[in-house]
């Protein structure tokens, strides 16, 4: 399941009567559909291959071609349809000069008769991304070799020799690719039979509730953030504190990583090495299945992630890894005023901070107007 950034705001109707009941089924539908046009601007200024030029200086042409990215468009919906497109100010010399006014006109039949019309406006800044930079190290790893046989038995002193890892570091655990879902109510994944995998961050000014069973708010989401209360049903994020480590070194196309156990994770699930996001389908506990046949039986509770899916997110592609890196399946951070419901157990995280002083995320806000029009 994909989640896009939301804009969501609660609306409470009465009628009295017949025909205001009709107006004000047409009013929630005008509303609504008004809102899907810009959250499919905001889709549109975030979404991979769009991003700003980086040269901050409005005389750059490259801000005159930004500029047209959000001409006029229509979608049309069983309701209706919706007419959004988007306006650019260059403004100034920091990314935080450069605003966005987004406009979605909506027109829906109202079955009263008529047309209903409505006009939402969204003020969307420019805000600075994480910058995704990679480091490469050598390390050199003393590793226990051949022993020697003698006559009768095995020369119990092993020798050694030394290999090089290579292994790459994101320097940033940053938002999924720079999107998340924000609400100004309540995120409700607790509806349907399904499984939900969330996987960009979530910043509701109001409740978060997650579906049971193999629901799961992933570690790329990397961030909760929940000003009323969380309630778990899956999990979020996977695995213990601290998280295990590889045994071996692994190259950027490997499909199974070794580490000193797997207990306190789920399956299916996704981990993180090095910056690197991979999701994986299984655990293995013997060689064969882990990929190192020929190498005596595992120790000490050693397993393997098996089935990993490579390179999750397009900015931070696979890469060899080096024996001793982290494998961390948890969220980096959550943050709730309203706790965590019933218990916090599910939630697997670097950060967990819940009560009245929690420090919610502080991210650029869209605001947003509304304004009716009867045609």
């Amino acid at each position: 399941m994909m989640l896009t950034l939301g804009l969501a705001t609660s609306i409470a109707l009465t009628s009295s009567g017949q025909h205001h009941a009709f107006r004000s089924n047409g009013d929630q539908k005008a509303y609504a559909l008004a809102e899907d046009g810009i959250n499919s601007a905001v889709a549109v200024i975030f979404a991979d291959g769009n991003e700003p030029p980086t040269n901050q200086d409005c005389s750059d042409p490259a801000w005159t071609t930004y500029a047209n990215l959000l001409s006029e468009r229509t979608t049309t919906r069983a309701e209706g349809s919706v007419a959004w497109s988007g306006v650019f100010r260059c403004g100034g010399p920091n990314i935080t000069d450069k605003v966005w006014t987004l406009t979605s006109v909506a027109r829906v039949t109202n079955p009263g008769g008529g047309e209903i019309g409505r006009v939402a406006k969204a003020r969307v800044p420019l805000k600075g991304a994480p910058t995704v930079t990679m480091t490469t190290e050598t390390v050199a790893q003393e590793v226990p070799t051949v022993s020697t046989w003698t006559e009768t038995t095995w020369d119990t002193t092993p020798t050694t020799r030394t290999i090089t890892n290579t292994s790459t570091t994101y320097d940033d655990p940053g938002y999924t690719g720079g999107a998340f879902m924000y609400s100004w109510g309540d995120v409700d994944a607790c509806t349907g039979s399904g499984t939900m995998f969330i996987s960009v961050a979530i910043i509701t000014e109001g409740n978060f509730c997650l579906a049971g069973g193999a629901s799961q708010v992933q570690a790329s989401a990397t961030l909760l953030s929940v000003k009323g209360t969380m309630t778990i049903g899956g999990t979020a994020g996977t695995g213990p504190t601290p998280p295990p480590t590889l045994r071996h070194p692994i190259t950027a196309t490997a499909s199974t990583a070794i580490v000193g156990s797997t207990a306190g994770f789920i399956t299916p699930g996704m981990i993180v090495i090095d910056g690197e996001y991979m999701t994986y389908t299984g655990f293995g506990t013997n060689p064969n299945t882990c990929n190192k046949p020929g190498t005596s039986g595992f120790v000490n509770g050693e397993a393997c992630f098996t089935g990993l899916q490579r390179g999750f997110l397009p900015t931070r592609p696979p890469a060899g890894h080096a024996a001793g890196a982290a494998v961390d399946g948890r969220i980096y951070e959550v943050h709730s005023r309203g706790g965590c419901g019933s218990s916090c157990g599910s939630i697997h995280a670097q950060t967990l901070d819940v009560g009245p002083s929690a420090q919610l995320a502080s991210v650029t806000k869209p605001t947003m107007r509304k304004n009716c029009r009867i045609v």
